[in-house]
């Protein structure tokens, strides 16, 4: 089964490979849809934002950070130029990862998935997120699209359209 996942190193805030995460590409499959590494002294998920050693000279740089659901979401951004963004690993959203990113930032903008499920996830980062007083911006996705469906349909300045629209959390 070798072909039926993409495995994705997760480095730490300084570009230290700490884990390893992989999407599964099969709709058939009992897994969840990302399977990471199990917790260790250096790998924790409720610690670890995917591709922050990458984002957080062009999160000081665009004064912001691009938060996405997932790690092809924000491999997609990175490619089409939003270096800003960050994931975390799952769909948990903890104080531990609201304080990483003021430390590089302070704004945020919540690029989730144009679902229910995208929208309860913002919801619980927004709530981590203002508690340590970042002002957060919420971009609204058609529902059933992912920033990775949408720039795929739409194209990257499309994309980037929608990111100036987004509006304050509420």
């Amino acid at each position: 089964k070798f072909y039926d996942q993409l495995t994705f190193p997760i480095n730490n805030d300084y570009g230290d490979v700490v884990g390893f995460s992989a999407r599964i590409l099969r709709a058939d499959d009992k897994r969840g849809k990302y399977i990471n590494t199990s917790d260790t002294p250096l790998f924790n998920k409720s610690k670890l934002l995917f591709a922050l050693d990458k984002a957080r000279r062009s999160m000081g740089k665009e004064k912001f950070a691009l938060i996405c659901e997932g790690q092809v979401d924000a491999i997609v951004l990175h490619e089409c130029g939003f270096e800003n963004t960050i994931a975390p690993l799952g769909t948990a959203f903890t104080e531990e990862h609201a304080s990483m990113i003021n430390r590089y930032t302070d704004r945020v903008v919540l690029c989730y998935d144009g679902d229910n499920a995208g929208l309860a996830a913002a919801d619980k980062a927004f709530k981590q997120l203002t508690a340590t007083g970042l002002p957060v911006k919420l971009m609204h996705l058609p529902d059933g699209d992912d920033p990775d469906t949408f720039i795929k349909t739409h194209g990257p300045e499309k994309f980037r359209t929608l990111l100036e629209s987004a509006k304050d959390y509420f």
